[in-house]
């Protein structure tokens, strides 16, 4: 049995919404009716919600107003602990009245308990167990009057009170309001009575342990098994609870209580990686014998095999990246873009699981370099049918040519070269197969003196790439030589064709020729770039236009030196601004607009790869361009569906399945029905 006494720690009265201390009174004086208040705050150390009360006691001390004759002390339940307002809003249900033969100048004791003012003690029971701590003294009617007041008229100027109670249930307090899973989650008993045994049902999501405690054990702990975690798939931690049930020394409940806590999946709980598959992808048929990663020729295939969830969770999402800017995309699998880099590629896959965690697998893969068959020397001129040297009445050709081709890890080599030799603005055309390294003589005696011969050669290696190296071979020598018929001159060999003048010797000029006249009109390197508008070296301005010609993918390769962006299109207007592609400015002088290609370093999301970027008034502003490599759809209104997916974008256009054709629908859509 547990007791808990305290003295009133506010005595007040009132007749309208002023409070007065001092005391507590009730009843009428001249003909003023009084309200009183008595206010118990240390009945706030009762441990309500766990607690019987047996008995309460309540001292009272009466002041010397009124008369000595027998009153009626009479109890109403307040509205509020704190006491303020009317009399009438403070005032709430009736308790009931104490007989008190002399409530004058004297202190009276009464007892409430289930034997003893039965009444009035369950309703001060409940009152008190609900949390209230202020009683109000109230006369509802008046009985007589007697020099001016009412026979009920009394002042309380001390009140006390003591109340037994006993304790219903146990209590529990968590060690750890986070758990880790795998940990032992612990609650700490109080125990109310040494006989008391206990009950206790861990929970997490579908997952229940029990236990049981003799009396006198004072805390219980239970692992969070591992295996728990699949009651949260999708996150790194959830609600867990234990019950707590007191049962009394016959086994009876007395009450039960719930202690709340978090489980937490650990850092080390995280999703796996079975392996990464590499392998080539080639179309050329060589190269895919081989089984290489070849420059230029090789397409890489990545795929993440057996990646899992752990513990109920499973994937989320997956990506793979490609080091030097091979290729990267968010997928289970990828075959990258045509590889243009050589050396070590590096690969990074990457999945992320329902809880958002992840895990990451690396490997690598060589790529070799490789570039089209090269000449790397030719000898070509005119000879016997010996193969002696003979420039100027040698009637058949000598030819001897070097060439090579990339290793690719020993297993490319050059597969053939044909020669053809022919005459320029002639007929005459013979063709034979060439090894590098050894000469032969070609022509059969035929080559005129006065014509130039084209020998071509056309190396072709395993891969089944061709080079086509040319030369000329020209005609006899002559320092002068014009042409039957007077139509053509030739200078260090013979006339060519009918309006033209050949020359075989280099021509040196005192004063250089004209632009204009088919020279630069200058005698420096730096000269000639400026007058052709060319850029000789960095920091040179380009004049005129460039034009890029080359094989299948003629390019110019830029490096960006802070590894953010790529200007493709800027065209300068002035010292304060830029002109558009366009080239136009406005009268500020402050319009800027450029395409900006921007690297994975500056904006990893795809949609914002390819750029427009305006300058105007001094602010710069962004413009997204749609490409196919965007993640988020292009909107219809710019020629897209607005939609990642096939049943999406059908759905944005306005075709939708059925079953069967409804017998209406909406003005613009389509129905797709099965025949």
């Amino acid at each position: 049995m547990a007791n808990l006494s305290c003295t009133a720690d506010a005595l007040l009265y009132a007749s309208g919404s002023t409070w007065h201390s001092g005391s507590a009174r009730q009843g009428v004086y001249s003909s003023t009716r009084f309200e009183g208040a008595i206010s118990f705050s240390g009945l706030s150390a009762l441990p309500l919600g766990i607690i019987d009360i047996s008995q309460i006691t309540l001292s009272v001390t009466f002041g010397p107003k009124g008369n000595n004759s027998t009153k009626y002390l009479t109890l109403c339940e307040a509205t509020s602990n704190t006491v303020s307002g009317t009399v009438a809003a403070m005032r709430g249900e009736a308790i009931g009245a104490l007989s008190v033969p002399e409530a004058y100048d004297r202190t009276e004791t009464f007892t409430f308990s289930t034997s003893v003012n039965a009444g009035l003690f369950a309703h001060l029971k409940q009152y008190f167990l609900a949390g209230n701590r202020v009683l109000i003294l109230y006369v509802p009617t008046t009985r007589g009057t007697s020099h001016g007041c009412c026979y009920d008229y009394l002042a309380v100027t001390a009140a006390a009170i003591h109340i037994s109670y006993s304790y219903l249930k146990s209590t529990g307090t968590l060690r750890a309001t986070t758990v880790p899973a795998g940990v032992s989650a612990v609650l700490d008993i109080t125990s109310y009575d040494s006989s008391y045994t206990h009950r206790l049902v861990w929970t997490f999501g579908s997952h229940t342990k029990t236990q049981t405690l003799a009396a006198g054990e004072t805390s219980a702990s239970s692992l969070i098994p591992m295996s728990w975690l699949d009651a949260i798939p999708s996150s790194s931690s959830g609600p867990a609870s234990v019950m707590l049930e007191t049962q009394n020394a016959s086994g009876t409940s007395i009450g039960k209580a719930s202690y709340s806590f978090q489980v937490r999946a650990p850092a080390s709980v995280r999703p796996s990686i079975g392996s990464l598959l590499l392998s080539p992808v080639n179309t050329n048929s060589a190269i895919n014998g081989w089984g290489l990663y070849v420059f230029g020729k090789t397409r890489a295939s990545v795929q993440i095999n057996g990646a899992s969830g752990i513990y109920g969770s499973t994937i989320r999402s997956y990506s793979i990246e490609l080091s030097q800017g091979c290729g990267n995309r968010s997928a289970v699998s990828m075959i990258s873009p045509v590889l243009n880099k050589s050396g070590t590629i590096s690969v990074t896959a990457t999945v992320v699981d329902t809880r958002g965690r992840s895990a990451t697998k690396t490997g690598s893969f060589t790529v070799y370099p490789y570039a089209p068959p090269v000449v790397t020397s030719v000898e070509a001129y005119r000879c016997t049918s010996n193969g002696t040297r003979n420039d100027a009445t040698g009637t058949y050709a000598y030819v001897k040519a070097s060439f090579a081709c990339s290793s690719v890890n020993g297993n490319n080599s050059i597969s053939g070269c044909t020669l053809t030799l022919s005459q320029v603005g002639g007929s005459y055309s013979v063709s034979r197969s060439l090894t590098s390294g050894t000469g032969v003589v070609v022509g059969g005696g035929s080559l005129e003196s006065d014509s130039v011969y084209r020998v071509t050669l056309a190396v072709t290696d395993a891969v089944g790439t061709t080079t086509n190296h040319v030369v000329d071979i020209p005609s006899a020598a002559y320092v002068m030589h014009i042409k039957k018929g007077g139509k053509a001159v030739g200078f260090g060999m013979a006339a060519g064709s009918d309006n033209t003048a050949s020359f075989g010797w280099p021509v040196k000029l005192s004063t250089p020729l004209e632009v204009s006249q088919g020279g630069t009109g200058s005698t420096t390197a730096a000269g000639a770039c400026s007058a052709l508008g060319a850029v000789k070296k960095a920091g040179d301005t380009m004049t005129g236009t460039l034009n890029i010609q080359g094989g299948t993918n003629p390019g110019v390769v830029m490096y960006p030196a802070n590894s953010n962006s790529i200007n493709l299109a800027y065209v300068q207007a002035d010292a304060n601004g830029s002109a558009s592609i366009a080239a136009w400015d406005d009268s500020a002088g402050d319009t800027r607009r450029m395409l900006e290609l921007r690297t994975k370093t500056a904006q990893s999301n795809m949609d914002y790869a390819f750029v427009l970027r305006v300058k105007e008034n001094g602010s710069w502003t962004t413009h997204r361009i749609f490409h196919a490599g965007a993640a988020t759809p292009i909107p219809i209104a710019n020629g897209g569906t607005g939609a990642s997916g096939a049943k999406a974008a059908l759905t944005n256009l306005g075709i939708f399945y059925a079953a069967s054709l409804p017998a209406s629908g909406t003005d613009g859509q389509i129905c797709l029905v099965p025949v």
